[in-house]
């Protein structure tokens, strides 16, 4: 239950644990130092940096130091003991967070954090905990190092603490689903190119143990630190922006600002173009995913918005500079939200894949801006679309939890394929993690043809070729 977004939460702690440790002037939550300087690494970092993202996803209820439901004695052995509430013996235990599910409030989750390599007691009255109680379990533990022996050696404890719930005198385990996330700040292999990482795998702790040959690496995307800095810069823009004009901000956070108005956020003659095109107007209506009552378009993070803001303009067509940017030698033709014809084993898929654009019928651009990432999806599903083992070396294309990276990506490439046409990116230049990942999945493309077909445009390079009024309108507010 709720799988996705756990690991989601979980992935986004674990990127900013990595921006408290090897950036640590990026985060307001800091690592505090011990008296003779060195850092203190410890479960506390892990269990805030948890509940800010809870905080920040905004789904989940949640509680810290939770009550258990069981009553529980000699924590301090070697032989923890738990009891039913109705014989009067042990204590309540605590869970260090607890998760609800939206709306009914019902606890789902249990999770535990631990750091470095605690003794086996400790450990095992923790899995004790997680196995025995009704919601699901979590386990989340910190390491500053680790080599293979480190690793091993804590496994051993986690698997030594699971046979000792297994053979327990229960009458029936109430979790065994238990999961588990091991960060690792840094890494000692000195051949190593990936200096943090996390681990994590899921076992029936009722039948199984971990295997740390089997532990899945959740990706790092480093999405956060390439978008995040990039947020916070057109929000400041935005400000300054609409206090310049006196424009009204209903919603305004340090990454993120929406204008009262939507108009607010269009140059003006493009937003006439787009108020009198029925098809542009009606973009406008796309509702923004997480702040209620708002459009998508009124905010400063929208590529769409800032796509529109161009290539709406009355004069788009006779600037020769960005249609020679493109490679043609006039545009003649825009269209927004084309629906490519991409077929899943012979049938079109039931919900059609949008592309952002598409100029004089030629060339397919995806838009991107403050997106963390081109979304990732099941491989299974992936490998359903029609000429997909034609087009890629599946084996080499971006995988994390058996699902391929960049599926934005991989369709708009299908697409082009398809429709014999040109893929070009748009993307701001200080987003080098999508500008890798776009490389990253081109390279895997067979044919050469295909290849040289999809390329790359910058948003900078696009604001040298336009008109005055556009000009210093994007430089205004989007920095360009």
């Amino acid at each position: 239950m709720y799988e996705n977004e756990i690991n989601e939460v979980v992935k986004a702690t674990f990127e900013r644990l990595v921006k408290m440790y090897h950036n640590p002037e990026k985060s307001l939550l800091i690592i505090p130092k011990y008296h003779h300087k060195e850092l203190r690494i410890s479960e506390q970092e892990a269990r805030f940096a948890l509940i800010l993202e809870l905080e920040k996803q905004g789904i989940f209820y949640f509680s810290v130091e939770t009550p258990t439901d069981y009553a529980y004695s000699d924590f301090s052995t070697d032989s923890p003991q738990v009891y039913e509430r109705a014989t009067g013996k042990g204590m309540s235990g605590q869970h260090d967070v607890s998760i609800y599910e939206p709306e009914k409030i019902d606890k789902i989750i249990n999770i535990e954090f631990k750091s470095h390599q605690p003794v086996q007691k400790s450990i095992t009255k923790d899995i004790l905990k997680l196995y025995f109680e009704e919601a699901e379990g979590v386990w989340v533990h910190l390491l500053q190092h680790s080599d293979s022996g480190t690793l091993s050696a804590l496994v051993s404890k986690l698997n030594e603490a699971i046979e000792y719930a297994k053979i327990y005198p229960m009458t029936k385990p109430k979790s065994t689903n238990l999961k588990f996330y091991i960060i690792i700040l840094e890494k000692d292999d000195s051949n190593s190119s990936k200096p943090s990482r996390c681990l994590h795998c899921t076992i029936d702790a009722s039948i199984e143990n971990i295997n740390i040959n089997e532990l899945i690496e959740l990706k790092l995307s480093n999405s956060s630190l390439n978008s995040d800095p990039l947020r916070r810069k057109l929000a400041k823009l935005a400000k300054n922006y609409a206090q310049k004009y006196n424009y009204a901000i209903s919603y305004s956070s340090d990454s993120a600002v929406i204008y009262e108005d939507i108009a607010h956020n269009f140059e003006k003659e493009s937003f006439e173009e787009i108020k009198a095109d029925k098809d542009y107007s009606e973009r406008l209506e796309k509702p923004h995913t997480k702040v209620t009552k708002a459009k998508e378009m009124q905010s400063s993070n929208s590529s769409d918005a800032l796509l529109m803001n161009i290539f709406c303009h009355p004069k788009i067509k006779v600037w020769k500079g960005i249609a020679q940017l493109f490679g043609l030698q006039q545009i003649t033709k825009v269209e927004f939200g084309h629906k490519a014809k991409l077929m899943l084993n012979g049938v079109q898929e039931p919900t059609p894949t949008e592309i952002d654009m598409v100029l004089n019928d030629e060339i397919l651009c995806e838009s991107k801006l403050t997106e963390s990432d081109f979304t990732s999806k099941d491989v299974n599903h992936v490998m359903k679309y029609d000429y997909f083992n034609n087009i890629f070396d599946a084996d080499r294309l971006s995988k994390s939890d058996n699902k391929f990276n960049n599926y934005q990506l991989i369709r708009n490439i299908i697409a082009a394929h398809v429709e014999k046409k040109r893929f070009v990116l748009i993307c701001h230049k200080d987003r080098v993690d999508l500008v890798k990942e776009f490389e990253n999945t081109v390279v895997c493309i067979k044919d050469i043809n295909l290849r040289q077909r999809c390329s790359i445009i910058y948003w900078q390079d696009i604001a040298k070729v336009v008109g005055e009024n556009l000009k210093t309108f994007l430089q205004e507010k989007y920095g360009l």
